[in-house]
């Protein structure tokens, strides 16, 4: 499902200035002219218009407030300055200066494709560390749920609408939401966090991890419904083989799973290892898991493992005939 002009472009923006993620970076590099990367709100409007003028679509200020008037969004407004053109300029070069212009100039006018791109940019700003209060994302985050629920009392689908959503955004809405409700529930924002969870909760792609969330949620206030959750959970993820979910499951029993339940999914877990990296994620749960129970003498055996695998490489393929995990399963007795 290809993004929208404005989501491609913040696409790469983003990972152009993550300098933590060096595949991203070079993935932005290779794929995407260097000069095309820059953020254009850090443009003035006067180098704005002399865009407008060298892509051959000379506008003066008035001129643009005319043109706007003429349509409703940015991207008619750039569809109507080609259709005029003597040399019809690149649509998408077009199409970021007049998106950027109507912004600023237009900010009674907010579209659904500028709302998209403030909470892109606010949600790159969480990530980010550097959003100093989260008031304006919560504020984007009602906003966001109250057209999702007027798209649907409109007959719209869920499915669709959620394709709609995606090709506007940068970002992967569930995997932001899920992150972000759990740093809530790190910092004892349960009720916010259960609004979130009950506001999103049918629009997401996979509502397994909501599920994961709730239950965690539940646990606050009744440990012993939280647990028939997650039993419930656990069959559900290992019907699936969702992996990653599983080893989110596996870090949050660690304190609160029981045993029978936790050495199951390890068990289920340990059949579906790709790489080394993961082989080693889930020893290191284990290990955990024996420090938290007092187990040393188990926990030692585990640390052991570990070490003597630091020579390999992370995402070197994992093989279920390796020795080390052949000693992994007998010493937690998997598979009998």
């Amino acid at each position: 499902m290809p993004l929208k002009p404005k989501a491609t472009h913040n696409l790469f923006l983003f990972y152009s200035c993550d300098q933590r993620d060096l595949g991203a970076e070079s993935y932005t590099k290779a794929l995407f002219p260097p000069a095309a990367i820059e953020d254009f709100r850090q443009l003035e409007e006067t180098e704005l218009f002399f865009r407008l003028e060298s892509l051959g679509a000379p506008l003066e200020q008035a001129e643009f407030f005319q043109l706007a008037s003429m349509v409703e969004t940015p991207q008619e407004a750039t569809e109507l300055l080609i259709d005029v053109a003597k040399t019809p300029p690149p649509f998408e070069k077009l199409y970021l200066v007049i998106f950027e212009l109507w912004r600023r100039l237009l900010p009674e006018r907010k579209t659904f494709s500028i709302f998209c791109d403030e909470l892109d940019r606010q949600i790159f700003l969480y990530n980010q560390g550097t959003l100093r209060k989260d008031e304006a994302l919560q504020k984007s985050l009602a906003i966001l749920e109250k057209l999702f629920q007027e798209q649907i009392d409109q007959g719209e689908g869920k499915k669709e609408m959620r394709e709609h959503f995606d090709r506007h955004m940068a970002h992967d809405l569930d995997h932001f939401l899920y992150e972000y409700i759990t740093d809530l529930m790190a910092s004892r924002s349960f009720v916010y966090a259960e609004e979130l969870v009950e506001s999103f909760y049918y629009y997401m792609h996979d509502r397994r991890w909501f599920d994961f969330l709730l239950l965690q949620i539940i646990h606050e206030k009744d440990p012993v419904e939280a647990h028939e959750l997650l039993r419930s959970l656990i069959k559900e993820v290992t019907d699936e083989e969702d992996v990653d979910l599983q080893f989110e499951m596996l870090h949050y029993m660690i304190e609160t799973g029981d045993r029978h339940s936790f050495i199951y999914l390890v068990e289920k877990n340990a059949l579906l290892l790709r790489t080394e990296e993961d082989f080693v994620e889930l020893m290191a749960i284990v290990s955990e898991y024996y420090r938290r129970l007092d187990q040393e003498d188990l926990q030692e055996k585990i640390e052991r493992l570990i070490e003597e695998r630091s020579t390999k490489k992370s995402h070197e393929r994992f093989e279920k005939k390796d020795q080390g995990f052949q000693r992994f399963v007998e010493i937690l007795g998997l598979f009998r």
